[in-house]
């Protein structure tokens, strides 16, 4: 959403997007911002799959508050993979 953001010049400023050119993290603040907006449309009404976030605990914390003031079931599947086939692909 991040990546997309800043290519089509919509909901991210230029701080950010400085910031991610420099290889730092987005604000908690911006992320959660534009994941709430994302999983509002009705194409995630019926579910969704988040690759990549929650990458911090605050994060996580806003996630699971969204999820529960939505009575949205959690299911979390978490991917071991060797680095070298990361890297490969």
């Amino acid at each position: 959403m991040l990546r997309e953001g800043v290519r089509r010049g919509i909901g991210v400023t230029d701080v950010t997007a400085a910031n991610m050119h420099a290889g730092a993290l987005v604000s908690d603040a911006v992320v959660d911002g534009m994941v709430e907006e994302r999983l509002g449309r009705p194409d995630a009404a019926k579910g969704f799959v988040l690759d990549g976030y929650p990458r911090t605990l605050e994060q996580a914390r806003k996630l699971t508050e969204w999820l529960d003031q939505r009575a949205v079931p959690e299911v979390v599947i978490h991917l071991a993979v060797d680095y070298n086939i990361i890297i490969a692909r």
